[in-house]
């Protein structure tokens, strides 16, 4: 999940004021895990772009190349 520029400022500023740790504002802000606050000490800015497929797009890719090994198996018939 994305969470946006504005929320993660706060989130921010309430540990430093409160000094709580990682996983104490993850907890009270409902976020997943203590490594995302992490991040955001690292990278404020959510990432514009991914670097990797999306796993539909692997999914579909892996469907796509199994009917064809299927298609080319029916085609040789038993014994290929």
């Amino acid at each position: 999940m994305t969470y946006s520029l504005d929320f993660r400022k706060k989130v921010l500023a309430v540990r430093e004021r409160e000094s709580l740790s990682f996983e104490d504002v993850a907890l009270r802000f409902d976020i997943g895990s203590k490594n995302t606050v992490f991040r955001w000490t690292k990278q404020l800015e959510p990432c514009k772009t991914r670097n990797k497929l999306a796993t539909i797009v692997i999914w579909m890719l892996w469907l796509v190349m199994l009917s064809f090994i299927l298609m080319l198996t029916k085609m040789n018939g038993p014994g290929g």
